[in-house]
């Protein structure tokens, strides 16, 4: 690699000494797939919904408010349902397990 131009890794740029963040132009991306997700449902997406939830989990590993105001963004839309995030998945299986009637 030539001295001056960018490095990536994983998708990540890797060039900041604070640490690996994710590229300007791939924020830009997703924060724009997720504005057509909340105003016309998934399939306005490029990415479809797997793909673009689990860009967000990515993002989600390496800048965790970027990518929760993403997710967020999604769900307060109401377009995701499952478990509030803080939820345990435990919480659930203990409901799982008294609604067939075995106690621990």
């Amino acid at each position: 690699m030539r001295a001056g131009h960018a490095q990536y890794v994983t998708g990540l740029s890797v060039n900041d000494p604070n640490g690996p963040h994710i590229p300007r132009n791939m924020k830009r991306f997703l924060r724009l797939e997720v504005h057509h997700v909340v105003r016309s449902g998934f399939g306005a997406s490029v990415l479809g919904k797997r793909k673009l939830l689990g860009h967000i989990n990515h993002v989600k590993h390496v800048d965790y408010d970027l990518g929760l105001e993403l997710h967020d963004a999604i769900r307060s839309a109401g377009l995701l349902v499952g478990r509030p995030d803080d939820e345990s998945p435990e919480d659930g299986l203990e409901l799982f397990w008294e609604d067939i009637g075995i106690d621990f």
